[in-house]
Formats: structure tokens, C-alpha cells, sequence
């Protein structure tokens, strides 16, 4: 394995683990973490988080389409962050989910598959 490939896996393991830590984790004494608020969205970062990491497949696996799936989950994140996140930024939650956000992002654009 290559230092590059070491990186992006950390940075997909990374975003999985500060996306569901952050909308876990009751960090902010609100009363709960965002699965007793919003499931659905709590879901939804969820799989985002785990389809990210769907760029890390070689491109062999899925008829190619990892990378494809990865932006998917990145930019599903992008959107969670944006509509949910953003009004909140000042809270210790988003402060994980926009790192988490940021590390899918950024592992996903230095894939080597990468079709931008």
C-alpha cells in the first residue's frame, strides 16, 4: 500500500467515525443526540458515511462505479451538512459532522479513480 492509499483510508475511516460519533453523542446537554430528534436524517448520514467509502473499491469491483458511489455519499453529507448542520455550526455535533464531512470530501476527490 502506497502513503496516498494509507491516507485516503484513514480519511474515509475518519469521516465514517465523526459522522456517527457527532450525531451519536449527546455533546452539547441538548436533551439527546440527533437519532432521538431526526432519525430519518440521522439515518441518512449515516449511509452517506458508509457509502463514501465506496471509493476506496478497486476498480474492478462494482463495474467501476465505486468511485461514482463514493460522490454519491459526499455529496449526501454535503447536503446533510448544509440543510441540518449549518443553522446549528456553533454546536460541539456539528463541529464533528463537518470534519467528518470534510475527510469523505477530501478522500473522495484524491481517489485515483476519480472522474471529475
Amino acid at each position: 500500500m502506497s502513503t496516498a492509499d494509507v491516507v485516503r483510508l484513514a480519511l474515509h475511516i475518519a469521516a465514517l467515525l465523526l459522522v456517527v460519533l457527532g450525531i451519536s453523542l449527546d455533546l452539547d446537554d441538548r436533551g439527546g443526540a440527533l437519532w432521538s430528534d431526526t432519525w430519518t436524517w440521522a439515518g441518512f448520514a449515516t449511509l452517506m458515511a458508509l457509502l463514501q467509502g465506496a471509493a476506496m473499491l478497486p476498480r474492478t469491483t462494482l463495474s467501476g462505479a465505486g468511485w461514482t458511489l463514493g460522490a454519491v455519499g459526499a455529496g449526501g453529507l454535503l447536503l446533510f451538512w448544509t440543510l441540518l448542520m449549518l443553522p446549528m455550526i456553533s454546536t460541539n455535533m456539528a463541529f464533528l459532522v463537518t470534519l467528518g464531512t470534510a475527510c469523505a470530501t477530501a478522500a473522495v476527490l484524491l481517489s485515483p479513480d476519480r472522474r471529475l
